[in-house]
């Protein structure tokens, strides 16, 4: 048993566990025996033990008791905190690779690829058996007309009518300038004549008698126009003269029987278009009136 202080700092009294039962008085102030060991004597009294009472062999030490029995385990204290964790540990080795899967679905086919280049052309093979001859075909378009020929001679007078006729070309390949209103074709080389008049250009021809009278023309141009051909006469185009094919042509003609009165003026004229006419070299443009009644 051990008396301390509330401070636990200075000790009063201890009594040791053992056999034999030693006390020991510590510091007290004012006490003349001070930690001393004392025993009980005889009687049963507290006082200070003999020499070496209590003491070992050196008889200073006091004697140690037997060591007492281990006490029972006091109650497990609470766990402590979750220590950190440690570091991650190495990589283990690859493991034994499993057997193969089943083989899975086809998949859906791919977009087709580019053509390829052509192949080596072959040999040629062995001519066949000549086919049936086609149908004939179809007609070609008539060639132009041949240059005209020469005027025969005038031919002898007939009873009862007065003669009256005009032979007039142009084969010099001239350029005419055409307007729409029409422009004169001149027509100076004059083979016959009888009973009409030219004037000084060759482009207008009167008649002196009058009668009913054939009237013929062709003109031929270097180049396919858009244009008509015409006789006028008295300045008025005459309809049964007229040749307006609406296409681009290069060859106009026409014939008819007009009336003519002495002092009418008859004209071949090109109209209908605002451009030049060349007309063909030896036989562009004639023009022939003969009385027929």
């Amino acid at each position: 048993m051990v008396v301390q202080d509330s401070g636990g700092s200075s000790l009063f009294l201890r009594v040791d566990d053992t056999a034999a039962n030693n006390v020991f008085v510590p510091t007290v102030p004012a006490s003349m025996a001070q930690q001393a060991l004392t025993c009980f004597n005889a009687g049963g009294q507290l006082g200070p033990c003999s020499a070496n009472a209590g003491a070992g062999p050196d008889g200073a030490t006091p004697l140690t008791g037997t060591l007492g029995a281990t006490g029972a385990t006091g109650p497990a204290g609470a766990a402590g905190a979750t220590g950190a964790t440690g570091p991650t540990g190495a990589t283990g080795i690859n493991g034994t690779p499993g057997p193969t899967g089943p083989t899975g679905a086809q998949g859906i086919a791919g977009p087709m690829g580019p053509q390829g280049l052509p192949g080596m052309i072959g040999p040629q093979g062995i001519p066949g058996v000549a086919g049936a001859n086609g149908p004939t075909g179809v007609t070609g378009a008539t060639g132009p007309t041949g240059a005209t020929g020469a005027i025969g001679a005038t031919g002898s007078t007939g009873p009862g009518v007065e003669p009256g006729y005009l032979s007039a070309s142009n084969i010099s390949g001239a350029i005419i300038n055409v307007v729409i209103g029409g422009t004169p074709v001149p027509l100076p080389f004059t083979l016959n004549s009888a009973n009409f008049l030219a004037n000084g250009t060759n482009t207008v021809f009167t008649a002196t008698t009058a009668g009913s009278y054939l009237v013929s023309y062709k003109i031929r141009t270097t180049a396919a126009l858009l244009m008509s051909a015409r006789v006028s006469i008295n300045g008025v185009p005459a309809a049964p003269l007229t040749d307006a094919p609406g296409v681009s042509v290069s060859s106009f003609e026409a014939q008819a029987i007009i009336a003519l009165a002495a002092g009418d003026t008859i004209a071949l004229e090109l109209a209908d278009l605002i451009a030049a006419a060349i007309l063909q070299n030896g036989a562009g443009a004639y023009m022939t009136v003969v009385r027929v009644q």
